[in-house]
């Protein structure tokens, strides 16, 4: 009797997270210097950050909680349609590529310290983000599609937890490490 190998719908997800890397980074080594110079703009925009002001501070905060809230939305709302699943194999699969193309272009700046300045600008919010966007693929690859209201409270606080660490502690984080 042959075995049969089954691939879950998790192991699908994360085959298309591996192709997104995968395709992320042939696609960054294949940008031209140019292109890789206006993609890598973290230095700037965080050494601009932290001239900011509390009130600069608090409109930073607001604008990040407003661009994830979205984007929580939009998640939450693909996964209690019928397209969930390989709405999730896309989000998977873009999700791989942008962490790909970010990370090397990092890299190519920043050498050996590339690793360590990719992982002080998205760790702090990424312990919030990755439990979120986990529980959301959970979801979306159930059979029936249920609303969860005391979950979907407890996701929307890790929200605004990890849009706070986004905006207040991630550009304390790089500051220290480029001044390492």
């Amino acid at each position: 009797m042959k075995n049969r190998v089954t691939i879950t719908y998790q192991d699908r997800l994360l085959i298309c997270f591996l192709a997104g890397v995968l395709g992320g980074t042939i696609i960054a080594n294949l940008l031209g210097g140019e292109m890789k110079q206006q993609i890598g703009y973290f230095d700037t925009l965080f050494l601009a950050e932290q001239g900011l002001n509390w009130e600069g501070k608090r409109q930073m905060w607001l604008y990040v909680l407003r661009q994830r809230g979205l984007e929580f939305l939009g998640g939450w709302l693909l996964s209690v349609t019928v397209f969930s699943i390989p709405g999730f194999y896309v989000l998977s699969l873009m999700a791989g590529g942008s962490i790909a193309v970010v990370l090397s272009v990092i890299t190519v700046q920043k050498g050996v310290m590339g690793l360590v300045f990719y992982l002080a600008s998205v760790m702090p919010h990424a312990l919030c983000y990755i439990p979120i966007a986990l529980i959301l693929a959970s979801w979306a690859g159930e059979e029936h599609h249920l609303l969860r209201p005391l979950g979907l409270s407890l996701l929307v606080l890790l929200l605004v937890v990890g849009t706070a660490s986004e905006a207040w502690l991630s550009p304390v984080l790089l500051h220290f490490f480029t001044n390492v």
